[in-house]
C-alpha cells in the first residue's frame, strides 16, 4: 500500500513538470465533478468482462472509490497550490492513512462471498454449491481477518508505533487462547474435516450413536440435525468425527434383522413348518427384497433353539421402514400362535408359596453354618 502512495506521488511529480498547475487543476476538477460517470463506466466494463452481475456489494465498493477519488482530488490540490513544507507533510500522512483504510476495506469488500473475486472464482469452479459454501465462506473471513490486520498494522506504524511489542503480545496471547479453547479448535478442525471429505450435505439423513435425523445446517463447529420428534439438535463436529455416522441418505434400502428363542419342548418338525410358513410370508411382501431372505436355525442355546430371520426392506427412510417392519413382527407372531408355539421367557413363577417353608429352610441353614 505505501508503494503504492510513494508511486502516485512520483508520477505526480513528473506530470506536474509537464503540465500547469491551472490545467492540472482542471483536469482534477473535472474528475471529481464526473467520477460517479467515469467510475460507473469502469465498472460496467468489468462486470462485463468477467460475466458478473452488479448487487449491493458492487453498489458499496463504487461508493468507496468514488469517495476515494474526491479524497485524492482534494490531496493533488494541496500539492499543487499549497507551498508550507510542514503542512504538506502533515496532509501527506493524513492522506496515506486514509488511502490505507480505504483500500484495506475495498479488499475485504471484494473478497467476501457475495463479492466480485468470489463470484468469478464460482463460474470457474464448485464452490458455490451447498456443500463447499460453510469453508469458502470460513477461508473468506479468515482472509478478511487477516486483511484488516495487515491494515492496522500498516496504519500503526504510519503514528511512529513500535510494533516489536505488539507482535511478541500476541504470540503469548495466541498460545493462551490455543490452549484454552483446545475443544472448540478441535471442533473447527473436524468442522473443516467434514466439509471437505463430505460424508453428507445438507438435507442428508444421518443417524449416529444418539441422535438420529435430517441435516439442515452445517457450520465449522456443529451440525445442525432435526430430529424425528421435530426438535432441532446442534451436535458438535468433533462428536461426529470421532464415532460411526450411518448416512441413511445414501442407502436404497435397510435391513430387518429379528432372532426369536423356541424351547426345547417343540418338535423339531413343527420349528421346520414355522421358518417354511414365515419365508413364505417374506417372499410374498412386496417390500421385501426376495433374493436377500435368510432364515436359519441358528444356535443351540441355553434361551433355546435360536432362529435368525434377516433380509432388507425396500424402504430407506426410517419411519416407512418401522411400519414394514411392524407388518413382518405381527405376521410372525400369527405364525407362532397357529403353532402353538411360545417363545423363551426368563421369568421364574412360584407357585403355592408358603412363607413358612422359607423361614425353616434359612434355620436349617443357620444351623449348618454354626456346626450344629
Amino acid at each position: 500500500m505505501l508503494d503504492f502512495i510513494y508511486g502516485l506521488t512520483v508520477q505526480y511529480e513528473k506530470i506536474k513538470g509537464i503540465f500547469s498547475n491551472e490545467l492540472l487543476t482542471l483536469v482534477i476538477l473535472f474528475s471529481m465533478l464526473f467520477r460517479k460517470k467515469i467510475v460507473n463506466s469502469i465498472t460496467s466494463f468489468v462486470l462485463k468482462s468477467f460475466n458478473v452481475k452488479e448487487n449491493e456489494t458492487t453498489k458499496r465498493n463504487i461508493k468507496f472509490v468514488q469517495n476515494y477519488i474526491i479524497i485524492l482530488g482534494v490531496y493533488l490540490l494541496f500539492l499543487i497550490w499549497f507551498k508550507d513544507v510542514n503542512f504538506i507533510d502533515k496532509f501527506t500522512k493524513f492522506f496515506r492513512v486514509v488511502t490505507i483504510i480505504i483500500i484495506t476495506r475495498l479488499i475485504a469488500i471484494l473478497v467476501k462471498p457475495e463479492g466480485i473475486v468470489s463470484k468469478v472464482m464460482s463460474q470457474k469452479g464448485d464452490s458455490s454449491s451447498d456443500r463447499s459454501a460453510p469453508i469458502i465462506n470460513f477461508i473468506y473471513s479468515v482472509f478478511v481477518a487477516i486483511t484488516y490486520f495487515i491494515g492496522g498494522v500498516i496504519v500503526l506504524a504510519e503514528f511512529g508505533y513500535n510494533l516489536n511489542g505488539v507482535v511478541a503480545g500476541l504470540g503469548i496471547s495466541t498460545a493462551f487462547i490455543s490452549l484454552s479453547l483446545q475443544d472448540f479448535l478441535k471442533s473447527i478442525i473436524s468442522g473443516a474435516t467434514i466439509m471437505t471429505e463430505k460424508p453428507f450435505k445438507i438435507g442428508d439423513i444421518i443417524e449416529g450413536d444418539s441422535y438420529s435425523g435430517v441435516v439442515e445446517n452445517i457450520t465449522l463447529r456443529t451440525i445442525k440435525i432435526r430430529t424425528d420428534d421435530n426438535s432441532v439438535i446442534n451436535v458438535p463436529n468433533l462428536k461426529i468425527t470421532t464415532e460411526c455416522v450411518t448416512n441413511i441418505s445414501e442407502i436404497d434400502n435397510r435391513r430387518f434383522n429379528l432372532s426369536i428363542y423356541i424351547s426345547y419342548g417343540i418338535k423339531i418338525e413343527k420349528v421346520r413348518r414355522v421358518m417354511d410358513k414365515v419365508r413364505l410370508f417374506l417372499e410374498n411382501n412386496e417390500k421385501v427384497l426376495t433374493e436377500t431372505i435368510a432364515i436359519k436355525f441358528e444356535e443351540i442355546a441355553k434361551e433355546g433353539m435360536k432362529i435368525t430371520i434377516n433380509c432388507y426392506i425396500d424402504e430407506a427412510k426410517k419411519p416407512r421402514f418401522l411400519v414394514v417392519k411392524e407388518r413382518i413382527n405381527f405376521e410372525i407372531m400369527k405364525v407362532l400362535e397357529a403353532e402353538g408355539i411360545e417363545l423363551y421367557t426368563n421369568n421364574i413363577r412360584i407357585k403355592n408359596f408358603d412363607p413358612e417353608m422359607l423361614n425353616g429352610r434359612k434355620n436349617e441353614e443357620k444351623k449348618y453354618i454354626k456346626g450344629e
